[in-house]
């Protein structure tokens, strides 16, 4: 009997795992053994005119062997019906009536994450002006940067700012692509002023959507709309990005939101104190934004904090709640890094000991050890450079800045570097005993 599995059994004869994985698992097979039919149909309307255009002629040779005489018939393109969506699309905080089926595709969107409430400082304060003044001479904008960079709160700004000047807009994720159902004849149809997608990686994994996105960007270019997007990488870097895509991404603005350094952290965890009332000195607050490299992982510690707190009644005709005084001290003394810890970590990665590392020794796995600690301390501690040329053999300010930036240029240039460092960084905030 034929059936998917044994289809794609005989597939996995000329087809690696995972390609199969990418356009074959995807489809929507029924066979008719009476009508001796197998019918294939497509989980998305983008999906089906990349497969008939790209991989049907393939498909049906490499299946020919084991079809015995059975017709393929395929959901026509005529047939492709967009999703519904919600209408009008506009996140104006108004309740909209959805009708039976609708499928609201937008993320839920905080009225709190504006332009005013966005940290900045010189690091990050370019992207935050595009992102305000963001304007059809500049699209797409395009701002990339690690998780917890700030990327989603930027989109978010963007959209509050529309739905402040009561615009038509998108924020969500780039299953919009397939909900408008793009093609180059259709864009005119698209309601929406402005388009803010973010995790825009997705694109490179989901068939068709490349073409897709290259559509909307040209269509939003010539009519003067707003797009903006939100990718982990810079686009060159995006693996199995196509060039036609490239040019046209390459064509807007595109900005880095750098990781939050120790001050950006730090205004974080004072407003958050002020905000929860949890009451740290600044002694606990500078130990927090040392400790953690995101704002999510701040929010978790806080709220193990606030939660401890909560636990303790202040209400007279109750029996006080336990203690949290010891837990929220034992939680501080956990959560600190250290320059020790740093060290020890590295100096493990490359077999040395840590008295190599902070030494004199000048061979080129001493030399490297050495940068990418230095490199480390300074961003997860923010140690001033002076007390980080004391901590490293009584190094002066200029070796200090050297190793900085010939690992920063190492990372740029060389992806093990950059992969490296990355491990070591992951490793150095799971703090572990020794």
């Amino acid at each position: 009997m034929l059936t998917k599995i044994t289809l794609r059994q005989h597939l996995e004869k000329s087809f690696p795992d995972r390609d199969l994985a990418r356009w074959f698992d995807p489809l929507i097979m029924d066979v008719d053994e009476n009508k001796k039919v197998l019918r294939v149909s497509f989980p998305h309307a983008i999906f089906g005119r990349w497969f008939m255009g790209e991989l049907k002629p393939h498909f049906e040779r490499q299946l020919m062997p084991v079809m015995d005489g059975m017709a393929i018939i395929y959901t026509e393109e005529q047939d492709f019906q967009p999703q519904k969506r919600s209408s009008p699309h506009l996140f104006s905080g108004k309740k909209q009536e959805s009708a039976p089926g609708d499928k609201l595709l937008g993320l839920p969107l905080t009225e709190t994450c504006t332009f005013d409430s966005f940290l900045v400082n010189r690091k990050n304060s370019v992207a935050l002006e595009a992102a305000k003044k963001l304007s059809a001479s500049c699209v797409p904008l395009v701002l990339f940067g690690q998780s917890g960079s700030g990327k989603s709160h930027l989109l978010s700004a963007m959209a509050n700012a529309c739905r402040v000047k009561k615009q038509i807009f998108f924020y969500g994720d780039v299953e919009f692509l397939s909900a408008v159902n793009l093609t180059s004849g259709n864009c005119a149809a698209i309601r929406e002023e402005a388009v803010f997608l973010d995790n825009a990686q997705r694109v490179f994994s989901l068939p068709g959507f490349q073409e897709a996105l290259a559509v909307l960007i040209d269509a939003f270019c010539s009519a003067g709309k707003l797009l903006a997007l939100g990718l982990d990488i810079h686009p060159a870097h995006c693996f199995g990005i196509q060039p036609k895509l490239l040019s046209r991404l390459s064509r807007g603005l595109v900005l880095e939101l750098k990781r939050p350094d120790l001050d950006i952290r730090a205004q974080y965890v004072r407003q958050k104190n002020r905000a929860l009332a949890l009451n740290l000195d600044k002694d606990k607050v500078l130990a927090i934004a040392q400790r953690f490299s995101d704002m999510r992982s701040i929010d978790g510690v806080l709220t193990r904090m606030l939660f401890c707190r909560s636990l303790e009644t202040h209400d007279a005709d109750r029996a006080p709640g336990p203690d949290s005084s010891p837990f929220l001290e034992q939680e501080m003394e956990r959560d600190f890094l250290r320059p020790a810890h740093i060290i020890t970590v590295i100096a493990r990665h490359f077999s040395l000991s840590p008295d190599m590392l902070v030494g004199k020794n000048r061979d080129a796995r001493n030399s490297r050890a050495r940068h990418i600690a230095i490199l480390l301390c300074r961003e997860l501690l923010g140690l001033p450079l002076m007390q980080l040329g004391r901590l490293f053999g009584g190094r002066d300010h200029s070796s200090i800045v050297y190793s900085i930036k010939k690992i920063k240029q190492l990372q740029d240039s060389d992806k093990d570097t950059h992969n490296e460092v990355e491990l070591l960084r992951k490793l150095c905030l799971t703090k572990r005993a020794f």
